[in-house]
C-alpha cells in the first residue's frame, strides 16, 4: 500500500497541464497550465457568415488585411479556404505601452468564416529587443492586449462585411 502513493504521484506529476476553455469578450480564450495564471494560447472567434465562396472570402481577406496597420498576410490558399496572417499591434498597459503579436488564422467555408488567433506573445520590455513571451493571465494588462488584437480583427471583419 505504501509503494503505491509514490507510484500515483509520480505519474500525476508526468501527465501535462490540461488546458481551460474560458470566455472573454465573444470569444474562447483556451488557456494552459493554472486557469488562474495560465498562458493564452489560443484565442477563438465566432462563426461569421457572408456571401460568397469559400476561395472568395480569401481573396476578400486578403485585399482587406492589406488595408489594416498591423496586419501581414503570411500565407494564402484560396482553394483551401485558409489565410494565415501576422498581427502586431502596441497597447498602453499603467504607464507603459508594451507590444502585442500573433498568428491570425482565418478559415473560410462557403458562405462562412472563422478567426483564430494562436502564438499570442508580448513584449514586456522596451526598445528594439525582441524580448516577446507567453501572454499569461498574471501579466499585468492582459485583457487589454486581448482587445487590442481583436481591435485588429474587427477591422478585417467589418472591411469583409462591406
Amino acid at each position: 500500500m505504501r509503494l503505491r502513493l509514490p507510484i500515483l504521484l509520480a505519474a500525476l506529476a508526468l501527465v501535462p497541464a490540461y488546458a481551460a476553455e474560458v470566455p472573454f469578450s465573444g470569444r474562447t480564450l483556451e488557456i494552459s497550465g493554472d486557469q488562474g495564471d495560465g498562458s493564452i494560447d489560443r484565442m477563438l472567434g465566432a462563426q461569421y457568415n457572408i456571401p460568397g465562396t469559400g476561395a472568395d472570402i480569401i481573396g476578400r481577406a486578403q485585399t482587406c488585411a492589406a488595408g489594416v496597420n498591423g496586419l501581414t498576410v503570411e500565407s494564402a490558399d484560396p482553394s483551401a479556404g485558409t489565410l494565415v496572417l501576422r498581427a502586431s499591434t502596441d497597447f498602453r498597459s499603467g504607464f507603459t505601452t508594451r507590444t502585442i503579436r500573433s498568428r491570425i488564422d482565418l478559415g473560410a467555408a462557403d458562405a462562412s468564416f472563422q478567426i483564430t488567433e494562436s502564438e499570442i506573445a508580448v513584449r514586456e520590455g522596451a526598445g528594439g529587443a525582441e524580448a516577446f513571451g507567453p501572454l499569461t493571465r498574471a501579466s499585468g494588462g492582459w485583457e487589454k492586449g486581448l482587445e487590442a488584437l481583436i481591435g485588429l480583427e474587427n477591422k478585417l471583419v467589418d472591411c469583409l462585411y462591406r
